[in-house]
Order: structure tokens, then sequence, then C-alpha cells
């Protein structure tokens, strides 16, 4: 029997500093390293058909709470990225980008707002391939910014009754992930014994309600195509019954 595909896996990926404390290195360099799998396991996950992927690049507690050197660094990271080969890869492989959070809100993002606006028209047409990068996200955030973007049009309908119910999937619409589907499976990485299968700020709630968690003992910059593959072959093999 040929086994089914996740439609979309999202991945939080853990231990780029602890990676590269462990060898001695800057956590700059850590971060380059975790670039470079970024791109491989994207690139892999396509490969295998799955057609989207979900990347949380950095939180909104990254944002607030890390110093402004590793942030700016991180930026300038992704803006050699999108400035790159990367950027030629998106259209050569009809890869439809999306860059979402809140980062559009923080001033030291302003160098990448054009080059990511410029990429997200450019590939806006492609569906087989979907690329989404988190960046400045939060998962409670997005949440509050969800419901109170319904509050507002509620309240202008001061009588009669709203055009259409306050439901969960009312919600999910006004959400910054709202184009995306139900993600089928998160990859968690670099897991420890003191933070072992915990969630961080919501992750993706709207999304996630139904999907299946995969924690990884594995820091992301070694995080390989091996382990990706048998997490995709594991989930094929069952069938879930989604309480009936």
């Amino acid at each position: 029997m040929e086994q089914k595909l996740p439609r979309h896996i999202a991945v939080i990926p853990d231990g780029n500093r602890r990676w590269a404390k462990h060898f001695g290195l800057t956590s700059f360099t850590g971060h380059l390293k975790g670039r470079e799998r970024f791109h491989e396991i994207s690139k892999f996950a396509f490969d295998l058909g799955i057609p989207y992927f979900t990347f949380w690049a950095m939180s909104e507690d990254n944002l607030s709470k890390r110093a402004s050197a590793e942030i700016n660094g991180l930026i300038s990271l992704m803006q050699e990225s999108l400035c790159g080969p990367m950027a030629d890869d998106l259209l050569k492989n009809q890869i439809r980008l999306r860059v979402l959070g809140g980062w559009k809100n923080k001033s030291n993002f302003d160098c990448l707002a054009h080059i990511i606006d410029d990429l997200e028209n450019k590939t806006r047409l492609f569906d087989k391939h979907n690329l989404t990068i988190l960046l400045g996200y939060n998962g409670t955030t997005e949440l509050v910014e969800a419901v109170q973007k319904n509050l507002y049009f509620w309240f202008l309908k001061l009588t009669g009754e709203p055009s259409q119910p306050l439901d969960f999937e009312t919600i999910r619409q006004a959400a910054w992930t709202s184009e995306l589907p139900p993600v089928d499976i998160v990859i968690r990485t670099g897991e420890t014994q003191e933070n072992w299968s915990h969630n961080s700020s919501g992750f993706m709630m709207l999304h996630a309600t139904d999907s299946e968690t995969r924690y990884s003992k594995t820091l992301w910059p070694n995080f390989s195509e091996q382990e990706f593959k048998k997490i995709v072959e594991e989930y094929g093999k069952r069938e879930r019954k989604f309480g009936k």
C-alpha cells in the first residue's frame, strides 16, 4: 500500500547556539550552519513531494531578548540568502515564498522589507511548493490579533446579526498564517531532558490543533535528511482516526 505524505510540515529549529558552544565557535557560526541546514532540509522536503514547508526562523522573544549584535547577524544572514542563490532557486523551482510574523513592526528589518515584498510578489502565483518563513513570530500574538480583527468588524455592526459567526475558522482566516493548510507534523529539534517536549509561544496553534509532534534530541545544525525522511515515513505508516 502506498504511504501517504504529509501535506504540511513545520519545523522549530532549536540548537544553533548550543552546537556552536560545543565546538568552541561563535553563535553566528552556529546560525550560519543552521541556515545551511535550512536550505538542505527545505529542498529535501519539496523533493519528497511535500507541498508546504514552514520554518520558524526567529521568534518574537528572540527580537526582544537577544543581543542586538546577534539579531543583526541573523538579519544579515537572511539578507544574504534572499539576495543570492535562494532567490534564483525560488523562481527556478517555482516555490512560493511567504514571510509571516511581526517582523514588519521592527525597524531593524527595514533593509529586508523591499527584498521580501519583491520575492513574495514574484512567487505569489506558484502553488506546487510553498515555503513559509516565520519571522518575529509568536502564536499567542497571532491569535490575539486575529480575534481583534474579528471583534472590530463585529462592533461595527451595531444592529442586526453579524454576517458570520465568530467561530474557530473565522478567527483562523484572520491570522497571519491564514493561507496555509493545517500542519500535519511539527518537528522540534534540540530537545533535552531539561526542556523535553515543551511548546513555545503557542506555536501555530490555529493550524496545529490536530498535528503530530516529533521531538528530536538532534541539534538543528546536525539534523539530517535521513532523520527527516524517517519522520515522514513513520507518519505515512499510521492511520489517524481523528476521534472516530
